[in-house]
């Protein structure tokens, strides 16, 4: 009995040091997006000239991590499954598979991060290119400071 009971504090102990220092190796890029440029093709949807004129609405780009899957909502909704995966140079790499023909393939994924103070947001760029067809986007992330405040004597 006393056997049975070390084993299985001993496999809880083992668990538990394994979720602590687990470490994935997966981006979250799941959200709504919005486009600041998309050209499929070579033919470019958002921004084109007449928008300029008309401010014409972007594209929302939704990316949803529970079905590996990306949309393009506008008129016409585009939807594409995704995987992604680092190359022998360690670079990211997202695999699309869609109906629409330009999105289909190995597309290189550049991301970067804008941060506008210590406590309020930042912006998150990422871009999606093969070839001729391009997905610029953009999501802010707000977030809350992971600090503790003080009380002051006096403060509520």
């Amino acid at each position: 009995m006393k056997t049975i009971r070390i084993v299985i504090i001993g496999i809880v102990i083992a668990l538990i040091a394994f979720l602590i220092f687990y470490k994935t190796e997966k981006i979250n890029i799941g959200g709504i997006w919005t486009s600041k440029e998309i050209v499929l093709d070579g033919k470019t949807l958002y921004p084109v000239k007449s928008d300029s004129l008309m401010q014409a609405k972007a594209f929302d780009i939704i990316i949803d991590d529970w079905t590996n899957s990306l949309y393009i909502c506008n008129q016409d909704t585009i939807r594409a499954n995704f995987t992604i995966k680092k190359d022998s140079d360690n670079k990211l790499r997202m695999k699309l598979t869609s109906s629409e023909s330009s999105l289909n393939g190995n597309f290189r994924l550049e991301m970067d991060t804008l941060s506008f103070g210590p406590n309020a947001a930042y912006d998150v760029y990422a871009k999606l290119e093969s070839g001729e067809t391009l997905l610029y986007i953009q999501r802010t992330v707000y977030y809350q400071s992971q600090k503790t405040v003080l009380h002051r004597r006096g403060t509520p």
